[in-house]
C-alpha cells in the first residue's frame, strides 16, 4: 500500500514461470532486484530516497523466521494461519511491513483459523536504525476469513500511509 494506491495490492513476482524455479538462486536474486527498484521508484514519488539495505532488511521480515521466532519466544504453538504480509509506505517514505494471522491456543489438524489474530507491526525500516522494532498485538476474534480482518484495518492503514499516524495500528 502506498499513498498513490492506499489499499493493499496482492504484488506477484512475474519471473516464477515454473514451480522449481523458486528454488533458484538466480529468480530470487531477480526478485529482490525487482522489489529493489520498485520500492526506489515508489520512495521517489513521494520526494524521498531508500536507505542502504532496505531492500534485505523488508525481505527478512517478509519471510516466515520473524513469525516462528515470536510464536516460539511467546510460547505459542506453531500453528499459524491464513498469514498475510503487507509492505507500506508513507508519503514521508516511512515503511513498514505489517503482518497478520491466525493464531490458535489449541492446535487441530485442518484448522483454517484460529481464535485469536496476531498482528506485528514492525518499526520504520526506511532509517538507518540497525535493528527493526516489531510491535505486536494479540485479541480474540470470531472471525474466520483473514481479509475481513485487513478489510477492518483499513482505515488505520491508511492513516499510517497518509498521515504517519501509526498508533492506531499498532493497537489495533
Amino acid at each position: 500500500a502506498t499513498p498513490e494506491a492506499p489499499l493493499p495490492e496482492v504484488w506477484k513476482y512475474p519471473g516464477f514461470g515454473k514451480k522449481e524455479d523458486s528454488a533458484h538462486k538466480e529468480a530470487a536474486e531477480s526478485m529482490c532486484k525487482s522489489l529493489d527498484n520498485w520500492l526506489h521508484e515508489e520512495v521517489k514519488l513521494v520526494g524521498a530516497r531508500t536507505v542502504p539495505g532496505l531492500t534485505e532488511r523488508i525481505v527478512d521480515l517478509l519471510s516466515v523466521s520473524p513469525a516462528i521466532t515470536f510464536a516460539i519466544k511467546h510460547k505459542i504453538p506453531l500453528q499459524i494461519l491464513q498469514a498475510r504480509y503487507m509492505l507500506l509506505i508513507s508519503k514521508s517514505a516511512e515503511i513498514r511491513v505489517l503482518w497478520f494471522a491466525f493464531i490458535t491456543d489449541k492446535v487441530k489438524a485442518g484448522a483454517k483459523s484460529g481464535p485469536f489474530v496476531l498482528k506485528l507491526l514492525s518499526s520504520n525500516l526506511n532509517c538507518e536504525e540497525n535493528e527493526p522494532v516489531l510491535i505486536y498485538s494479540a485479541r480474540r476474534t470470531k472471525e474466520t476469513q483473514m481479509c475481513a480482518i485487513i478489510s477492518k484495518a483499513a482505515e488505520q492503514m491508511q492513516a499510517g500511509i497518509r498521515n504517519d499516524e501509526w498508533e492506531a495500528l499498532e493497537n489495533l
